[in-house]
C-alpha cells in the first residue's frame, strides 16, 4: 500500500518535470509512474530528479498530513475551512474521506449548500468521478444520500451537477458492482429522489434490471431488503419485486429485525399483500422476539396495519415491546405514535397501551412534532379513547396549539397536510372538542379551494361532520361553518351508502318484522338530508302503539331534495319544527356489526359515537342492536323479549 502511495505521488512530480522539458508524457495514475521515471532518465534529467527528490517526499508527508488531519476534524465547517486551504493537493481519497466526514457530522451543523467551499468539493468530485474505484465512488454515493436525508431543500449547481453525474455513471458501474454495492446504491437512488428535475424512476428501472440479472445470487437479507425497499417506493417493476419476495421466503431463516421491518415497510408502501412472505415473517418474528429493536417493532406494525394483516399473538408481543421500551424510553414519539395508529387501524382496543402513550405524551410533548401529535390525536378518535379529565385537561390545550401552528404554515403545503389537519380536528370532535379558530380555518372557502384536489372521499366526509357538529354540538355561533355550496359538495360525498343488508341486518330486519306486525309500521335504510342513514326507522305514539310511517311522515327525502334548507346554520330550529312533535317519537334503530366496535370489545368506534349523538340532536331516539347481543339470543321468544326491552324500556 505504502509503495503505491509512493508512486502516484512520484508519478505526479515526474508530470510536473516532464511538462517543463516539453515531453509529453501523460501521467494518470501509479501504473505509468515508472515510464515517466525511465523517460526522465533517458533525457538525461538527473540533476532535475535530484532537484525533484525534495519534493516528493514532502508530498508523500502532505498526503499523510492531509489523511490524519481529516480524520481528526468533528465537524463540517472545520472540513470545509481545511479543503479550503489545502484543495490543490486533494486526491481521489482525500475527497472521499472529506465528504464521508461531512457526512459523519452533519447533525451539528447547518446546511452545506449554500457554502461556497461546498460547491467547490462537489465540483472536484464530479470532475473526477469516473477515477474513483467502485468502493470509493459507492462512499461518495452513501455520503450525499445521508446529507440530503439531513437537509432535502438543496441548491447549489455544483452539488446538483454531482448528482446528475453519479446517476449516469452508476449505470455503466452496475454490471461491475458486487452485491452489497447495488443494494447501497439502491438507497442512495431512494434519497435523491427528493432533487427536483432528476429522472429518478428511470434509474431505479435501470438499477432493477441489474439486480434481475443476478437475482438468484441475492441471498443476503440486507441486499434483498434494500432493493424491495427502494422498488416500493415508486411501485417499480413488479416482476423483479417479486422474485425479491421469492428470494426473501428463501433465506427468510437469515433475517435479522432491521431487515425483516425493511421487508415490511416495502409490502406496505408497494401494497402487495403476500400471504406466504407474511407468514413467513410472522414466524420468524416469534423465533427472534426477544431481539427485535424498538423502532424495528414500530415499523412492523405500521406496516402490518396498513396491509390490514392482523395476527392477535403478534399485536399482543408488539403491546408488551412497545410497554417495555416506553417505560425504558427507548421510543422515539414517531415510533409510539406509528404503533397507536397501527392498533387504532385494526382496531385493536388495549386501554392499557393507549392510556401509557397519553402518559408519554404528556411527559415529552415538548419532542412531538406536529406530524406525530396529528397521528395520536386521530388514532384517540377512532378508537373513540378518552383519557381521563386531569389527561384531557392537559392533553387537549397543547394538541390544538400544535394544530393552530400547523394552520399557520404557509409554504410546502402537501396533500398529507390537508388529510393531517381535517383529520385531527375530526377527532377532536369526536371527543367533544370545538377549537373555534381551527374549525373555522378548514371550513372557510379559501381553506377548501386549496384542499380539494389534495383530499379523498375520507376527508370530504369528515368535513361536512365536522360542519354538522359546529351546528349541533359546539354552542358557539363565532365559527365559521362551510358555505352552502361546499354543503352540498361534501354532502354528496357524505351520502355514498351500501343499499345491500348485511348477514346481521338480513336475520334483524325480518324479527322486527314480525315483531311490529307488518312492514306498514318500519322503513329500512331511510336516507335522511343530514346525510346519514338509519338502518331501521318507527314511529311510537304516546302510548307506545306502533304508527304506520308511510302513511304519516312524507317518502324518505332524496338528498339532493330540500337539501338546501335543512343544512343551513339553522339546522336545529329545522329539526324542532318539523320533526319534534307531541303526538309520535321517531325510533332510530341501528344494527351494529363487529365493524362497529373495537376488536375483541364492546366498545363503540368513534364514528359510530358521533352518529348516535347526531341523530339523537336531530331528532330520533336511537336504538342500538350490536351482534354480540343479537347473537346471544337462541330463539323466538327472546328475540320478542330482546326487541321489548329495548323498545319500551327507557
Amino acid at each position: 500500500m505504502q509503495s503505491n502511495r509512493l508512486l502516484i505521488v512520484i508519478a505526479r512530480r515526474m508530470s510536473v518535470i516532464a511538462s517543463v522539458i516539453n515531453k509529453k508524457t501523460a501521467i494518470t495514475n501509479w501504473n505509468t509512474s515508472s515510464r515517466c521515471s525511465t523517460a526522465i532518465c533517458t533525457s538525461k534529467m538527473e540533476h532535475v530528479s535530484t532537484f525533484y527528490l525534495r519534493t516528493i517526499i514532502t508530498d508523500l508527508f502532505q498526503d499523510n498530513k492531509l489523511q490524519d488531519e481529516l480524520h481528526r476534524l468533528t465537524s463540517c465547517r472545520t472540513v470545509l475551512q481545511y479543503f479550503k486551504h489545502n484543495r490543490h493537493y486533494y486526491d481521489n481519497p482525500a475527497i472521499v474521506t472529506s465528504f464521508l466526514k461531512l457526512r459523519q457530522n452533519i447533525d451539528n451543523s447547518d446546511s452545506l449548500y449554500h457554502q461556497d467551499h461546498f460547491q467547490l468539493l462537489s465540483k472536484m468530485a464530479y470532475q473526477k468521478l469516473t477515477l474513483f474505484s467502485n468502493d470509493q465512488f459507492i462512499s461518495i454515493c452513501t455520503s450525499l444520500a445521508a446529507l440530503i436525508n439531513h437537509d432535502k431543500y438543496i441548491k447549489g449547481h455544483s452539488f446538483i451537477q454531482l448528482i446528475n453525474h453519479i446517476h449516469k455513471n452508476a449505470v455503466q458501474r452496475y454490471p461491475s458492482l458486487n452485491n452489497s454495492q447495488l443494494s447501497h446504491m439502491a438507497w442512495c437512488l431512494i434519497q435523491y429522489s427528493v432533487i427536483p428535475k432528476l429522472n429518478n424512476k428511470q434509474y431505479l428501472q435501470q438499477l432493477a434490471e441489474a439486480a434481475q440479472q443476478r437475482i438468484t445470487t441475492l441471498d443476503d437479507p440486507v441486499h434483498i431488503a434494500k432493493l424491495m425497499w427502494a422498488l416500493s417506493k415508486d411501485r417499480l417493476c413488479l416482476n423483479t419485486f417479486q422474485q425479491l419476495q421469492l428470494q426473501a421466503i428463501e433465506n427468510i431463516h437469515k433475517f435479522n429485525p432491521v431487515s425483516i421491518s425493511m421487508v415490511c415497510y416495502s409490502l406496505a408502501l408497494f401494497d402487495v399483500r403476500s400471504q406466504q412472505l407474511l407468514t413467513a415473517i410472522e414466524n420468524r418474528m416469534l423465533a427472534i422476539i426477544d431481539i427485535l429493536d424498538p423502532q424495528s417493532i414500530a415499523n412492523i406494525a405500521w406496516a402490518f396495519a396498513k396491509l390490514n394483516w392482523f395476527n392477535d399473538h403478534i399485536f399482543m408481543l408488539i403491546k408488551k415491546g412497545t410497554l417495555e421500551n416506553m417505560t425504558k424510553r427507548t421510543l422515539r414519539p414517531q415510533s409510539i405514535t406509528n404503533i397507536i395508529w397501527a392498533f387504532a387501524s385494526m382496531n385493536f382496543d388495549d386501554q392499557e397501551l393507549f392510556t401509557a402513550a397519553c402518559r408519554h405524551f404528556l411527559l415529552n410533548r415538548h419532542h412531538y412534532n406536529v406530524d406525530d401529535v396529528c397521528q395520536l390525536i386521530y388514532s384517540l378518535g377512532k378508537m373513540n379513547f378518552k383519557p381521563d379529565l386531569a389527561t384531557r385537561q392537559k392533553i387537549y390545550p397543547f394538541v390544538i396549539e400544535k394544530l393552530e401552528n400547523l394552520m399557520h404554515q404557509r409554504h410546502h403545503r402537501t396533500s398529507k397536510f390537508y388529510k393531517q389537519l381535517i383529520s385531527a380536528v375530526w377527532s377532536l370532535i369526536i371527543m367533544e372538542q370545538f377549537p373555534p379558530r381551527l374549525i373555522s380555518y378548514i371550513l372557510s372557502d379559501s381553506f377548501i379551494e386549496d384542499a380539494t384536489r389534495h383530499i379523498s372521499h375520507i376527508e370530504a366526509t369528515q368535513l361536512f361532520q365536522i360542519d354538522l357538529a359546529v351546528i349541533l354540538e359546539s354552542g358557539d355561533s363565532t365559527i365559521q361553518c362551510l358555505s352552502l355550496t361546499n354543503k352540498r359538495k361534501f354532502l354528496q360525498a357524505f351520502c355514498a351508502v351500501n343499499t345491500s343488508l348485511s348477514s346481521l341486518e338480513q336475520k334483524v330486519v325480518p324479527a322486527v318484522h314480525q315483531f311490529v306486525k307488518g312492514d306498514k309500521y318500519y322503513r329500512l335504510q331511510v336516507p335522511t338530508s343530514f346525510g346519514y342513514s338509519i338502518d331501521i326507522e318507527l314511529l311510537l305514539d304516546k302510548d307506545k302503539n306502533f304508527m304506520p310511517i308511510n302513511d304519516i311522515l312524507p317518502p324518505p327525502t332524496s338528498r339532493d331534495e330540500n337539501a338546501e334548507m335543512k343544512i343551513t346554520s339553522v339546522i336545529t330550529q329545522v329539526v324542532s319544527e318539523s320533526m319534534t312533535y307531541a303526538d309520535y317519537e321517531r325510533v332510530a334503530i341501528e344494527i351494529d356489526g363487529p365493524i362497529h366496535f373495537a376488536y375483541k370489545s364492546n366498545r363503540f368506534l368513534g364514528h359510530s359515537v358521533m352518529k348516535t349523538r347526531h341523530l339523537s340532536l336531530l331528532g330520533w331516539r336511537v336504538i342500538r342492536i350490536p351482534y354480540y347481543e343479537w347473537n346471544e339470543l337462541k330463539n323466538l321468544s327472546e328475540i320478542n323479549l330482546y326487541l321489548k326491552t329495548k323498545l319500551f324500556d327507557h
